[in-house]
């Protein structure tokens, strides 16, 4: 599946695109990303891959956002969720508002490609507050606030290990909710 974009092929990650976004990692990062985590975090989830990819022209990837779908328990229903991570632009495109059409194409497409009740029911991220601005503008996204967070020490000996989490306080970051059309309304949503 695909959608031409002034120039640009937007379309849903394919068996075989993992070199070309390996090399984007590590160009946008600064850093490699073993093969073997990215096929763990990215293909071989319970519920299979997610992403999205942003190609030029001449059909060299220039963006892609990833979704990590697990099984979540809603009520007595077990549904896909999906937390939208490891955005990555090549640095060609960072420069002027192409970065923020990007983020907002690539958000737009993958609750358009995997906002369902089968694939991902309810989709969120974790914004940086640069993004946070331009996410709001992408139909569906709702701003649920500040999140805190569980840590525990689950390395051996530690004085966590067995007992309950700490609290750690709200990151500051808002998360967002992308709720597809067809899922039900934002506030119904989990």
């Amino acid at each position: 599946m695909g959608k031409a974009l002034r120039g640009l092929l937007v379309r849903e990650y394919r068996e075989g695109d993992e070199e070309a976004i390996l090399r984007l990692y590590r160009q946008a990062y600064g850093r490699e990303c073993p093969p073997q985590q990215w096929r763990w975090k990215y293909r071989e989830g319970p519920i299979g891959p997610q992403g999205v990819l942003a190609l030029d022209g001449s059909g060299s990837l220039i963006a892609y956002l990833g979704g990590v779908p697990v099984p979540a328990k809603v009520g007595d229903r077990v549904l896909p969720v999906s937390q939208a991570v490891d955005l990555m632009i090549d640095a060609s495109a960072r420069r002027g508002l192409r970065q923020g059409r990007l983020l907002w194409v690539l958000s737009e497409a993958i609750m358009r490609i995997y906002g369902s009740e089968a694939r991902a029911a309810f989709i969120f991220g974790i914004p940086l507050p640069a993004a946070q601005g331009l996410l709001a503008a992408v139909p569906g996204t709702e701003d649920l606030g500040a999140i805190g967070g569980l840590l525990k020490d689950l390395s051996p000996g530690s004085s966590e290990r067995g007992g309950g989490g700490s609290r750690l306080p709200p990151c500051g970051s808002p998360t967002r909710r992308l709720t597809p059309s067809g899922i039900g309304s934002p506030a119904s949503s989990p």
